[in-house]
């Protein structure tokens, strides 16, 4: 079954990438998006479409080749990043 899953990912980039704004929109100023389920080859290019539109990237995951990453709204885009596990 694994040829039947094999684009998911990819999909769920485009569906994060295409929602975006719909999200932002929707986002409370002290909001916070998590992303998950997403290949980390694709994550850099949600993380910029995300930043680029103000929010701030304060953590992510990553695990074998799969990331997530939590984004946080205007009000908290200025506080520091959390920090890593050891």
């Amino acid at each position: 079954l694994s040829w039947l899953f094999q684009d998911v990912p990819i999909l769920i980039a485009n569906v994060l990438i295409d929602a975006r704004e719909w999200l932002v929109k929707r986002l409370k100023p002290e909001g916070v998006i998590v992303v998950a389920g997403v290949l980390a080859s694709e994550f850099g290019t949600i993380q910029r479409a995300y930043q680029a539109l103000g929010l701030r990237q304060i953590a992510r995951r990553v695990e074998k080749e799969w990331c997530s990453g939590t984004f946080v709204g205007p009000k908290y885009a200025g506080i520091p990043k959390w920090p890593k596990k050891p």
